[in-house]
């Protein structure tokens, strides 16, 4: 392996490694929703706010299992490409 493929390969996994801080960022930020789902459910306890808890939820399930895919597919992606810059080294 020359120097430009190593260094494109360090350049892909810096930012798969920047992307993946993103991913969890913003999966942090999402913890708000399902929260104030729930505060609307204990300030006005009716059904419609039981409605939104309900699918601010679920919604937040689906993103968390969307994120630790592309969380363990971008991990799974970095240390392949680590071990060829390193087996080349």
């Amino acid at each position: 392996m020359n120097r430009f493929e190593k260094d494109r390969l360090r350049r892909k996994a810096k930012n798969i490694i920047e992307a993946m801080l993103v991913y969890l960022l913003l999966w942090l930020f999402s913890i708000v929703i399902p929260i104030m789902g729930v505060w609307a459910h204990l300030i006005w306890s009716n059904s419609f706010t039981l409605f939104i808890k309900i699918s601010t939820l679920t919604i937040w399930s689906i993103e968390t299992v969307v994120v630790g895919a592309l969380l363990v597919s971008s991990y799974i992606t970095v240390k392949k490409y680590v071990s060829q810059i390193v087996a080349e080294d």
